[in-house]
């Protein structure tokens, strides 16, 4: 009987722990599926997007209701909505997962999109990882895929870890 009692335990305090976490990071999740064509930035630095003819091209292909993660190394994952402009938001890692999930849910399926694009400090992993919050949030495989980074998204990062840092 007592080992039913802590283990009653344990899991309420496990449960409630989920649901601080969740709602400490709500209003992340509701910023981003309010219903809006730009995202508040994070971060106070901006960057110029190039008007290259490749990033013009993307810009095309790429619909305001396209969700973009940057993945690198640390446990940060970098995301914006649309066709970059400059400005950057942040998640961490371990909440990719409810997300997708909350923004799967406000978007039409129709729209949904995801492009996963990755600079050469993350490591294989953190892209399997992320493919895998994919198929078990079950977005469609032809509602996400696998992009080269550009230098401007690159600089932008680059540039947001050196105002952390330092």
């Amino acid at each position: 009987m007592q080992k039913l009692a802590t283990f009653f335990i344990v899991v309420v305090l496990i449960a409630r722990g989920v649901l601080f976490i969740y709602d400490k990071n709500k209003d992340k999740i509701d910023k981003l599926i309010e219903p809006s064509d730009r995202i508040t930035n994070e971060t106070s630095t901006t960057t110029k997007p190039s008007s290259s003819s490749t990033d013009a091209t993307d810009a095309r292909e790429v619909s305001f209701t396209t969700l973009t993660f940057l993945l690198t190394e640390g446990k940060d994952i970098y995301y914006y909505v649309g066709p970059f402009t400059g400005t950057l938001n942040t998640i961490n890692r371990d909440y990719a997962g409810a997300f997708i999930k909350a923004y799967k849910e406000g978007i039409n399926p129709d729209d949904l999109m995801f492009v996963i694009k990755s600079d050469g400090s993350t490591t294989f992993k953190n892209v399997i990882d992320m493919l895998d919050e994919m198929s078990k949030n079950e977005v469609p495989a032809g509602h996400y895929k696998e992009a080269e980074i550009t230098q401007e998204e690159t600089d932008k990062i680059n540039l947001i870890k050196k105002t952390k840092n330092g």
